[in-house]
């Protein structure tokens, strides 16, 4: 993921990526990786907003102690479903043969909404976003069907460093221009 990006997560999900007991203090210093492409990070997003919601609405309960797992997101290469986003919640509370208390229920919630955000990246291009499809081992557009898996988020580090020079200098050499035509179309008949 481009370093733009994962630098957003990072802001608005601390808890869930710092290895760093201080980063409320010192900020995220050490984190788990977030290593896949741009096109997912949306899908990421929202898998986090909800986590940190399911904490919440817990902690409302008042019953059951705040807990609010770790997360190392990265594009699975490791089971059988290689080229999917793989969301790893560490940190676990509940081990298997626990009784199924509020805890043990918030992490197999957790546990379903990590499992449906890869789920649904089998249908989400990893380089930009737009719908894909699943096949070689890596989920793809139309559009990116030749850029490798390796290639992802070094392709999508490259359109941000060009947004952002576009930004700051738009008449720059890597910036664009977009003539506005100045004829009238004639009047249809």
């Amino acid at each position: 993921m481009s370093p733009v990006f994962e630098k957003g997560l990072l802001d608005r999900f601390p808890s869930l990526f710092a290895i760093n007991d201080d980063w409320a203090e010192r900020g995220v210093t050490e984190h788990y990786p977030i290593a896949c492409g741009d096109g997912w990070f949306s899908l990421i997003e929202r898998a986090c907003l909800t986590l940190t919601e399911l904490e919440r609405r817990y902690q409302d309960f008042g019953c059951v102690e705040p807990w609010l797992p770790q997360a190392a997101v990265y594009t699975d290469d490791s089971t059988g479903h290689e080229g999917l986003l793989r969301f790893d919640l560490r940190d676990l509370p509940v081990r298997e043969g626990t009784p199924l208390t509020m805890a043990a229920r918030r992490f197999m919630l957790a546990e379903g909404m990590t499992w449906m955000a890869s789920e649904i990246s089998r249908d989400v291009c990893e380089v930009c976003g737009n719908p894909g499809r699943y096949e070689r081992e890596r989920v793809r557009c139309v559009s990116h069907l030749h850029v490798s898996t390796r290639d992802a988020s070094a392709d999508a580090a490259r359109k941000v460093a060009d947004l952002v020079a576009r930004a700051v200098s738009p008449g720059g050499a890597r910036g664009f221009i977009i003539k506005v035509p100045t004829k009238k179309r004639p009047p249809r008949g």
